[in-house]
C-alpha cells in the first residue's frame, strides 16, 4: 500500500489546463472545472473540481495513465447526475509486469440538501492495490483466499479498512464486489475499450498479464 501511494504522488507536474461550466442539481448551480495535467514523463491526468460559489467541494479523477515500456496504468471516471444528487465512479485497471498497480472500481453518492449543500450519502469500492502473491500487502491474499484464522481475520481486516479512510467508500466483497465491477465498468465502457485496446495482445503473454 505504501508503495503504491509513493508511486501516486511521486510525479511533478509542469503543465496544466483548465476549463469550467456550471451544472445544476435540482434548481441549486455548481461549477464543474475540468483540468489536465501533463507531467515530466508525458504522462497525463484529467480531472473535474466540483465548486459551491468559491468554495471548492471535491476533486475526481477523469482519466489517468502511467506506465513503462513493460506495463500500464489507467485510472478513469465519470460522473452522473439526478435533481437530487451526484454520483461519481472510478475504475482501475493494470497490464504488465508491474506488481503494485490497482484494479478495482469504486462509487460514491453525494445528497444536495434543500439549502443547497453537499452531503455525502454513501460509497462503495472493491480495490487490490497490487497484485495476487505480492508481499507489499499482507492482508490482500485474503481477497482471493478466505482467512482461516483470527490472524489472518486481522489483516484482511486492517487492508479493507486502509482502503475505506483512504477512499471514502465501503469495501465489498462478494456479489456486492461483482454488482459493483458490472456497474462502473458498464458507465466507462467507451473509456475502458479506449485505455485498453491492445491490452491483451500486447500484455497477456507477460507476468501478471492484464487485469481488467
Amino acid at each position: 500500500m505504501k508503495l503504491f501511494l509513493l508511486i501516486l504522488f511521486c510525479c511533478t507536474i509542469i503543465t496544466t489546463y483548465a476549463q469550467e461550466k456550471i451544472i445544476h442539481i435540482g434548481t441549486h448551480p455548481f461549477i464543474i472545472k475540468n483540468i489536465s495535467s501533463y507531467n515530466e514523463n508525458g504522462d497525463s491526468t484529467r480531472q473535474v473540481e466540483l465548486y459551491r460559489g468559491q468554495t471548492k467541494l471535491l476533486t475526481h479523477t477523469i482519466s489517468k495513465a502511467e506506465g513503462d515500456c513493460n506495463s500500464e496504468a489507467i485510472e478513469l471516471g465519470t460522473y452522473a447526475l439526478t435533481d437530487s444528487t451526484i454520483t461519481f465512479y472510478s475504475y482501475w485497471a493494470t497490464a504488465g509486469d508491474a506488481p503494485v498497480d490497482p484494479f478495482g472500481a469504486r462509487k460514491q453518492v453525494y445528497q444536495v440538501t434543500a439549502n443547497g449543500n453537499l452531503s455525502f450519502k454513501q460509497g462503495s469500492i472493491y480495490l487490490e492495490t497490487s497484485r495476487k502473491g505480492w508481499h507489499g500487502d499482507n492482508g490482500i491474499q485474503f481477497l482471493f483466499a478466505p482467512p482461516k484464522n483470527d490472524i489472518e481475520k486481522e489483516q484482511l481486516q486492517q487492508y479493507t479498512t486502509q482502503v475505506e479512510e483512504l477512499y471514502k467508500a465501503s469495501f465489498v466483497i462478494g456479489d456486492r464486489k461483482d454488482n459493483l465491477l458490472k456497474e462502473v465498468k458498464a458507465k466507462l465502457k467507451t473509456a475502458i475499450a479506449v485505455q485498453t485496446k491492445g491490452w491483451k495482445e500486447h500484455y497477456g503473454g507477460m507476468i501478471g498479464g492484464c487485469r481488467m
